[in-house]
């Protein structure tokens, strides 16, 4: 008897902490606490009064009653979405709902979405996530979370090792005009292809320190691809040394890198 007091209490704690419903769970039981109180008001509205949101054989919503206007139908959708999201832990999803709040002009919703997303591709370590968070901070007009978000980024691409990462950082601190953090990311890129030799990564690292008007870093970058690619036999990569020579206007180097390619 004392065992089965022991089960129940412990059973009672789980339901507390995880309510769930019979095979699934919900995500109209209780208000979701990444929503602002308008869209939970209208979602409340749209499934508890008007009609059952029930998901569809198709995987989309529909609702039993007509009598919704498209407003309360599109925020009624969209915060379903996101409670979806949430409880799958999806990031994919949870980027496509606080873009849909964005686009729909409800930037309270879109940033409470941006901000759970961002803790989300923070326990993965997911690094095009978390630049296309700050992306998504970035065009609600909030740059310093933006900047959060490409530090964090930018972090965990100098601990993967991933050049192409620390490029995206690099990409992410240029659009916030970051030149500083912009150019040692690209440059932290740039050490990484001469670690593993990649004229192809030395050309993306050439193209970040351009793109921050930094012509010498970006004539270093694109003579070691050239080296890289000529010592290789890669004809492809030579081209695009040579167009990296000739973007900045080095049009010998340019013409040289391009005539050792005529010859592969």
């Amino acid at each position: 008897m004392k065992g089965c007091t022991k089960m129940a209490a412990f059973l009672t704690v789980l339901l507390f902490f995880f309510p769930v419903s019979a095979g699934a769970k919900s995500v109209d039981s209780a208000k979701n606490p990444f929503l602002s109180n308008s869209a939970f008001s209208q979602q409340s509205n749209a499934q508890g009064v008007n009609s059952n949101v029930m998901p569809s054989a198709s995987g989309s919503n529909s609702a039993s009653s007509t009598d919704l206007s498209s407003g309360q139908t599109s925020t009624s959708d969209l915060a379903t979405s996101f409670g979806a999201a949430m409880i799958q832990r999806n990031i994919d999803k949870t980027l496509s709902a606080a873009d849909s709040f964005l686009n729909a002009g409800d930037t309270e919703d879109a940033w409470n979405a941006y901000s759970y997303a961002l803790g989300l591709a923070i326990s993965q370590r997911n690094i095009q996530a978390l630049v296309t968070v700050g992306d998504g901070f970035r065009k609600l007009g909030n740059d310093s979370d933006a900047k959060k978000a490409y530090t964090i980024a930018f972090a965990f691409a100098k601990m993967q090792k991933s050049l192409d990462g620390c490029i995206l950082a690099g990409d992410g601190f240029k659009s916030l005009g970051d030149k500083e953090n912009s150019w040692n990311a690209y440059n932290y890129a740039f050490g990484l292809a001469m670690k593993f030799r990649s004229a192809s990564g030395a050309i993306k690292s050439g193209d970040g320190f351009r793109s921050v008007g930094s012509k010498a870093d970006a004539w270093t970058a694109y003579n070691y691809a050239f080296s890289v690619a000529l010592s290789e036999g890669n004809r492809e990569d030579l081209v695009k040394a040579g167009d990296g020579f000739k973007s900045i206007g080095a049009k010998s180097d340019a013409e040289n890198a391009f005539n050792f390619a005529n010859n592969f």
